[in-house]
């Protein structure tokens, strides 16, 4: 914990630009994903909303753009399995997201559990991995090891970290041990003379159902 208060003190970006996800957030940090009454407290809550550095990067907080994976095919939940058209209007070399993913279970990869489309100005597009063990691993997990649970999995990628943990009172008090787990992964822009008009945020359809709290291009 002292490791990641630290990684949000200075960031490591130059000339970012924050991207405003609000008009394709289509869940609040205080919606739950589980269906149960007595779990409905399982939520984001206590992250904070705004601009606030993660994994040494500025993101912009107002929700979750929560996608659609088969872990939530019993639960009467309706998210979509892409959501198009985030705008970025702009050349970048780096992409980073600050992100997660629910019911992603035992997925500790490499397994693609979601895919970033980048369309250009100029008509054309590049597709960018995002996986399960190397970006990021269940929002729900521990964050240290015991003689229990022995090592801990972490993310393997180059340029992705835990950013944020924390919890809700449903954890506390049903799983004391767990945290909540929230990456910053960073990602190369295949063609970074080309400016990226939109981007499309597309689930793999895998048991795990990724979601976006933060993009930053830099």
């Amino acid at each position: 914990m002292a490791r990641i208060a630290a990684r949000q003190l200075t960031k490591d970006t130059f000339n970012e630009t924050t991207i405003d996800l609000k008009p394709r957030v289509n869940a609040a940090l205080t919606d739950s994903l589980d269906i149960k009454r007595e779990m409905n407290r399982n939520n984001l809550a206590e992250l904070p909303m705004g601009i606030h550095i993660y994994g040494g990067v500025p993101f912009d907080v107002e929700g979750k753009i929560q996608l659609f994976g088969r872990g939530l095919t019993n639960a009467n939940l309706r998210f979509p399995a892409r959501v198009r058209n985030i705008a970025i209007g702009r050349k970048c070399v780096s992409i980073y997201l600050f992100h997660g993913a629910a019911t992603a279970g035992e997925l500790h990869g490499p397994v693609t559990v979601a895919r970033l489309v980048l369309h250009y100005a100029n008509g054309s597009q590049s597709e960018i991995a995002v996986n399960a063990g190397e970006h990021l691993l269940n929002w729900r997990g521990p964050i240290y090891a015991t003689e229990a649970k022995g090592k801990v999995p972490n993310v393997t990628a180059p340029g992705s970290e835990l950013a944020w943990a924390g919890g809700n009172a449903w954890l506390r008090k049903k799983r004391p041990e767990d945290s909540l787990r929230f990456y910053r992964s960073a990602f190369e822009n295949p063609h970074p003379e080309l400016e990226i008009a939109s981007v499309d945020y597309v689930s793999a359809l895998t048991d795990a159902a990724p979601f976006l709290l933060g993009m930053t291009v830099e």
